[in-house]
């Protein structure tokens, strides 16, 4: 950030908590930079964050997409941030070089779209407050080279608009036209892959072997994990550690509409026992936010057996949005070549917990790419259950597209909490950490040992 030839770190901050900036020294620590503009938006929540050269002066500027579940739908604190780089590392905010964005958003990526050769921008939506699962606003955003956004989502591909509800994205050249290719996943979404046609985004999900994905996605990380010189994918899912088990045949679902008339969304989630599906809350979760059902079912045993088919009439949900999710393992995708994927589960220690970070490399030196993963997630319902069963996880690659398993003893990697982010950073001695954020907990550092 300070153009020392040292690579610094940015952690984002949450509602009330400004995002922070560590500068490398030369020694390798990391140095608290106190900046007034990022304390100055510290009511908003920061959800994603991109780095690059926003206007072309040499140095590197911040992105920071703005979001959270707290906000009314038309909140400012909802509207995104750029922050400009002096060359020294102190950022100023930007004005007047964004549209207007009032979403709740999730991630920013850059990638040059339109061959100018500046950075251009996905920024995905994560949710609509007070509106859930309502798919929110997406955007491509190209820059001018000076640093100036313009919102061009429509000229790329008008679905884009409402992409789902998305949690992160990538850019990668698919099939090797030197064009960047996006690919998107988010909670009850597919994997949803946009190829580059040179002035449009064209979605081939449902011929490229991705039809049946629908998931709840938290992550998609590329690389080349076969050795075949084209770029694959792991993504991140919920895991198969859970009650609800899905299938394409016995999805879980959520209907969404305002079944009680009372000008709020309501979400109903289902899913199959036996193959049947029933709603996935009891009946005081349910009555809570459908005052009818308490009239329908005056006790425990009337309700006990019914179907989201007998608690509301086909009329009822003809009209609802139904959203569905088909898959739950967190998968490697193999690029098969001629805009073809084949997605397979992750080996069985990684489906214990929702993966939510993932990073790349070789880690044992044997020319081959591993990953690790890390996750959890405890903000669930008691029924449900904490998805806590994760302490980050090393699996190492064969070149094949093949993975194994290492222990905790075996990697040396033990992390209990909820992960968020994993990301290697280049130290002042030529070798690296790897920094695993997480959620209302300190950061923890691994670095990979010499022998």
């Amino acid at each position: 950030m300070n153009n020392d030839g040292l690579e610094d770190l940015w952690f984002s901050g949450a509602a009330g908590t400004p995002g922070k900036l560590y500068i490398q020294r030369k020694d390798g620590a990391f140095e608290y930079s106190r900046q007034q503009s990022f304390e100055a938006d510290s009511n908003c929540e920061d959800i994603g964050a991109q780095f690059f050269d926003a206007d072309g002066d040499g140095d590197i500027d911040l992105y920071v997409v703005s979001g959270g579940n707290e906000f009314t739908p038309r909140a400012p604190e909802l509207q995104d941030r750029l922050y400009l780089n002096n060359g020294k590392g102190s950022f100023t905010k930007a004005t007047n070089r964004l549209p207007v964005m009032i979403t709740s958003g999730s991630c920013v990526k850059a990638a040059d779209i339109d061959n100018d050769g500046d950075p251009d921008l996905f920024v995905g939506g994560r949710l609509t407050p007070e509106a859930y699962p309502l798919s929110p606003r997406s955007y491509i955003l190209e820059n001018n080279g000076k640093g100036y956004f313009t919102d061009v989502t429509d000229k790329y591909n008008r679905s884009l608009t409402e992409a789902g509800m998305v949690i992160d994205a990538v850019w990668a050249d698919i099939n090797g036209d030197k064009l960047p290719d996006l690919i998107i996943a988010g909670e009850w979404m597919k994997i949803r892959v946009f190829k580059h046609t040179g002035d449009a985004l064209t979605e081939i999900t449902e011929t490229c072997g991705l039809k049946d994905t629908e998931g709840w996605w938290n992550s998609i990380h590329a690389a080349d994990f076969d050795n075949d010189r084209d770029i694959d994918f792991i993504a991140g899912n919920m895991g198969l550690n859970t009650r609800i088990k899905v299938s394409v045949s016995e999805p879980a679902t959520i209907h969404a509409k305002d079944f009680d008339n009372n000008g709020t969304m309501d979400a109903i989630m289902g899913y199959y026992i036996q193959g049947v599906s029933y709603p996935f809350y009891a009946k005081d979760d349910l009555q809570a936010q459908l005052p009818f059902i308490k009239n329908k079912y005056p006790d425990y045993k009337s309700y006990s057996d019914q179907t989201l088919n007998d608690i509301f009439s086909a009329e009822e949900l003809k009209d609802a949005l139904l959203l569905k999710a088909t898959l739950f393992a967190s998968c490697y995708i193999e690029n098969k070549g001629n805009e073809q994927f084949e997605i397979r589960p992750l080996p069985r220690e990684a489906q214990y917990f929702p993966v939510y970070g993932i990073e790349s490399g070789d880690y044992n030196n044997d020319g081959h790419t591993d990953i690790i993963v890390a996750g959890n997630f405890t903000g669930t319902r008691v029924k449900f259950g904490e998805q806590d069963a994760g302490k980050g996880l090393m699996l190492t690659g064969n070149g094949k597209g093949e993975f194994t398993s290492l222990s905790d003893m075996e990697s040396g990697i033990f992390i209990k909490g909820e992960v968020r982010d994993i990301e290697e950073v280049k130290l002042s001695d030529g070798k690296s950490i790897y920094v695993f954020a997480l959620n209302n907990n300190k950061a923890k550092c691994y670095r990979i040992n010499d022998n």
